[in-house]
């Protein structure tokens, strides 16, 4: 039931069930080794694509020193 009111849901998510940090901390230490984990597994993803894209748009690695290549690559990162 917990679920189909979730996924009926709010939001976005395109209908997936979206969690809460009240979800995560009610699930204690394992929510929070869940949340981490998973946030970690999304930047070690994320993170070397988004360059590629920089390099492949920009013609040179992002320099994470340069604000503007900073922003690129976070731009690419959270572009949908």
């Amino acid at each position: 039931a917990r679920y189909a009111q979730l996924s009926a849901g709010e939001g976005e998510g395109g209908g997936l069930p979206q969690l809460s940090m009240a979800d995560v901390k009610k699930y204690g230490v394992a929510g929070t080794i869940a949340y981490v984990l998973t946030e970690l597994a999304f930047w070690a993803f994320a993170f070397p694509v988004a360059a590629t894209l920089f390099y492949n748009t920009a013609g040179h690695w992002p320099d994470l020193g340069n604000n503007v290549d900073r922003a690129t690559v976070l731009g690419f990162v959270f572009a949908r």
